[in-house]
């Protein structure tokens, strides 16, 4: 399988300047993380900047720029001949997603009042692709650029709302993820559970990840290796809003 150069990833999904030098020091810490794909790298990276450089809108604007983007290649995908049987199915499908998460997007944005709201381009630089394989390599590499995106972001969304799209959104585009490794041949589902964490364990399982500093040196990284990166993320950002969720009704 050709090999991806998380950087150039970066590079390319940036929408600033800022953010690719914002995301190349974040990933930088995380470059020790052999578990880490470079998909997945680039996605936590390009997040949790997109969450430092503009908060909560920041996060939905770099989201949609990428769902646009997404959105135009599955289009061009379906109307195109490399994809068939089963391949083109799923295309079909996770491109009607993708619609779904530009509108929602969308509105969220225009909720906020926020201005210059990212517009699918007129042309993207697509590669050309050779073959059904080549498309799928490339897919799963978006797919979890975009899932890991969401996670990366999720431990800084001060919204509740937001954050619980954040990571229902994530929950699918990890599903697209595992549905081009399927199609690929490779191991879909590296773990079976993500359990929600307490907050102290939120802290605990993200920091590392993300290059933060701990409140103490014994933690235990373990956890990584059994239920994969993802997994970790998603559990933690689940915990996030579970505490958010009830300190919430707590207060009421």
């Amino acid at each position: 399988m050709k090999q991806h150069n998380p950087l150039k990833i970066i590079r390319s999904f940036s929408t600033s300047r800022r953010l690719f030098l914002k995301a190349t020091a974040v990933a930088g810490t995380m470059s020790a993380v052999e578990s880490l794909s470079p998909g997945t790298l680039a996605g936590l990276a390009l997040g949790h900047a997109a969450a430092q450089e503009g908060g909560d809108e920041g996060v939905l604007k770099y989201a949609l720029t990428l769902e646009n983007l997404k959105n135009s290649l599955y289009r061009s995908l379906v109307g195109g001949a490399l994809l068939s049987g089963s391949a083109l199915d799923a295309a079909r499908t996770f491109g009607g997603q993708e619609g779904d998460h530009v509108r929602d997007l969308t509105t969220a944005l225009q909720d906020l009042q926020a201005t210059n709201i990212p517009q699918e381009q007129g042309q993207y630089n697509f590669p050309l692709f050779q073959s059904q394989a080549e498309v799928l390599d490339s897919l799963l590499v978006i797919e979890d650029l975009a899932s890991a995106a969401y996670l990366g972001a999720a431990p800084l969304i001060q919204s509740g709302d937001i954050l619980s799209f954040a990571v229902q959104t994530h929950t699918v585009e990890a599903e697209h993820a595992t549905g081009a490794r399927l199609l690929s041949g490779q191991n879909p589902l590296p773990f079976a559970f993500a359990t929600p964490l307490t907050s102290e364990e939120v802290l605990r399982t993200v920091a590392p990840i993300l290059g933060t500093a701990l409140p103490d040196a014994g933690v235990n990284t373990a956890p990584w290796k059994v239920i994969g990166i993802a997994g970790g993320v998603a559990a933690a950002a689940a915990g996030v809003a579970l505490a958010r969720g009830n300190a919430a009704a707590e207060q009421a």
